[in-house]
């Protein structure tokens, strides 16, 4: 990271282990950095939507799924995904 700290691929990559390591804040900020530097990086809106889902924010996770979907062909995880954040509790 010292030697390519704006490269794509391992700011997700670090932020994916730091957030599966329990480092929630900084993996998000990671994310979060790189999606303020480049918001059309499929990789860091994707990421940020799952992320956010899995955290209970489902707002911020519909708005990134939202994301995904206007920058990509929406798959059919991404579709449920959606249908299930946006359902009544």
């Amino acid at each position: 990271l010292k030697l390519r700290p704006n490269d794509p691929g391992l700011l997700v990559n670090t932020a994916t282990a730091l957030l599966e390591s329990g480092r929630a804040t900084e993996g998000m900020n990671i994310l979060l950095r790189l999606y303020k530097q480049d918001s059309t990086n499929i990789a860091a809106v994707s990421n940020l939507a799952y992320r956010y889902g899995e955290m209970g924010n489902y707002a911020e996770a519909v708005r990134f799924c939202n994301r995904v979907i206007a920058l990509s062909e929406p798959d059919d995880d991404m579709a449920l995904g959606l249908a299930y954040s946006n359902r009544s509790y």
